[in-house]
């Protein structure tokens, strides 16, 4: 070892002598309130008040600049409504012949709620619609039973009609 990494090494030890010096807490003083006259606790806890007060002012302004900032952002148009939204709770639930949804690399299982963002939301939604079309197809029911019927009556004759011409009367 030369004396070049002995000195490094001695360094070393000084600096981490240092530092745990500097990081442990200090021994806690005992509070002693006889030293303090009625009048200066009362001071005191006035200050305090006002110090929290001034804090949470502080962190209201903070939090209402934010705010403001990001509603003109979205009224001129830099950011959308839709990217500032949080990510939304979406329960699975998928047809019987399945129990789960994988969606980029990730299991999503039935019965189970995920906070999510409203994109991959939108998506395991479409997903869970398509499980329950395909265990109706299975099941016999078929997509013409849940189609929406293009049915009218007429107020004045009561001739029940759909796209195909005349059904009858009522």
């Amino acid at each position: 070892m030369s004396i070049f990494d002995k000195r490094a090494e001695e360094k070393k030890k000084e600096q981490d002598a240092f530092n745990a010096a500097m990081n442990e807490p200090p021994e806690p003083l005992e509070r002693d309130d006889s030293l303090l006259s009625a009048d200066e606790i009362a001071a005191i806890q006035a200050e305090a008040r006002a110090k929290v007060d001034k804090e949470i002012k502080a962190l209201a302004t903070k939090r209402l600049m934010s705010d403001a900032v990001l509603a003109e952002k979205v009224r001129r148009g830099i950011v959308k409504e839709a990217d500032i939204v949080g990510d939304i709770p979406v329960t699975i639930d998928v047809a019987e012949f399945t129990d789960r949804i994988m969606l980029d690399f990730r299991v999503y299982l039935h019965g189970h709620t995920y906070m999510v963002s409203p994109a991959v939301a939108a998506t395991l939604h479409e997903v869970m619609a398509r499980t329950q079309r395909h265990q109706n197809e299975l099941d016999g029911k078929g997509r013409e039973g849940l189609r929406k019927r293009n049915m009218q009556m007429s107020a004045k004759t009561g001739i029940v009609t759909n796209a195909h011409g005349l059904m009858g009367r009522p």
